[in-house]
């Protein structure tokens, strides 16, 4: 639980995750999770767009 949560939002959102689920939606696909790349693999100019010249 984030240290800005309370018991009752915590338990709302699992109620949400269960009901979805009872859906057949996943509400964190795994894929969702995985890495595309690393951040040595960005370019910097793609990183930081701010820095880019």
């Amino acid at each position: 639980m984030a240290a800005n949560e309370t018991r009752n939002e915590v338990e709302v959102r699992s109620q949400k995750v269960d009901e979805l689920r009872e859906l057949g939606i996943e509400p964190y696909p795994s894929h969702s999770l995985q890495r595309s790349h690393t951040t040595q693999e960005i370019p910097r100019s793609k990183a930081l767009p701010w820095n880019a010249k």
